[in-house]
């Protein structure tokens, strides 16, 4: 069986685009293109797969051999991000409802009734306008307690706020800051009692790196996190949560959280959170992240409304090991 010519080709322009991304990323990791690209595994496996199956078919062995080795160079990162989920039991000492509103919708309402009905301990709101206060007045009556950061402005377009609601009282509430590029509020720490101890809860929102000028920053914002994090006098009682902008399969993710750190991804298979409208071919860029001495399992929830889905994060202590 002959193959259509404009398959060959095309198959080949595919494999090769895809194909230069492993090594260019490997030797130019610190380039913000290559990490940016890096994100798209699991896009780059499925369509080396829809090239590797008619190449197959058509008997073009050495595109299929191509094609395969693409999509083994990628579906490997991202098997391996499908950490083993370690469910927390029936009765969570508690339970985080983390979503990014999308600050450019008029009515954020919908979340704020998902985030309701939850029956979360704790809320983490990414890009919270500050002109929506006035519509928690539902919200404030289940979460009396609060922290919000205020607006600010990056490369001249304004940016909204990161804001926390809490059933349970806060303490220590504290916008993190870089030391170096714009003085920017991407997260907050602040302690929650769980189990009878204090846990130190992040909520974050780091910046992605769609531009080299928001990489630079990104990297800022990275460094700020990790001081903050090898100060923890607990760093086994951390979890954090929010739209962290990357993918855990990515050199970005890694970057910001690695393996050697205090704080793991929690959940298994990573279900993709944006942008919502995209289903399963979306990015999974909104996690959890929890302490070696904390579990937690995760339920991704609908979008109601925004552009990101929600998580819904159950966390408890872990139960030392047995004699």
């Amino acid at each position: 069986m002959t193959a259509p010519m404009w398959l060959i080709r095309t198959g080949w322009a595919g494999v090769a685009l895809v194909a230069t991304r492993v090594p260019l990323g490997q030797f130019f990791g610190d380039v913000w293109w290559c990490d940016l690209l890096s994100h798209f595994k699991l896009h780059y496996a499925i369509g080396a797969l829809l090239i590797a199956v008619p190449a197959s078919i058509f008997c073009q062995r050495r595109l299929a051999a191509a094609a395969l080795l693409v999509l083994t160079a990628n579906a490997v990162p991202v098997a391996r991000a499908a950490v083993p989920a370690v469910p927390a039991p029936a009765k969570p000492e508690l339970t985080i409802y983390s979503q990014n509103l999308y600050a450019r919708r008029d009515d954020p309402t919908p979340s704020f009734n998902q985030a309701i009905a939850s029956g979360a301990d704790v809320l983490v709101f990414p890009e919270f306008r500050e002109g929506w206060l006035d519509r928690t007045e539902q919200l404030r009556t289940h979460y009396p307690f609060y922290f919000l950061t205020g607006n600010y402005t990056i490369d001249d377009t304004p940016r909204h706020a990161l804001a926390v609601f809490s059933r349970l009282p806060l303490s220590g509430g504290k916008a993190l800051l870089t030391s170096g590029g714009l003085p920017r509020p991407f997260a907050i720490r602040m302690e929650i009692d769980v189990g009878g101890a204090p846990v130190a809860f992040y909520a974050v929102h780091i910046l992605h790196e769609l531009y080299p000028s928001w990489a630079v920053q990104r990297r800022f914002e990275d460094a700020a996190l990790h001081a903050a994090l090898r100060a923890e006098a607990r760093p086994e009682r951390v979890v954090g949560g929010g739209d962290v902008n990357a993918t855990p399969f990515s050199q970005t993710f890694g970057d910001s959280f690695p393996a050697a750190g205090p704080l793991h991804r929690a959940g298994g298979y990573p279900v993709p959170t944006w942008p919502a409208i995209l289903g399963p071919l979306g990015l999974p860029i909104d996690h959890a992240l929890v302490g070696d001495g904390l579990a937690a399992d995760v339920t991704v929830l609908d979008a109601a409304g925004s552009d990101h889905r929600a998580l819904l994060v159950r966390v408890s202590s872990r139960v030392p090991p047995g004699p």
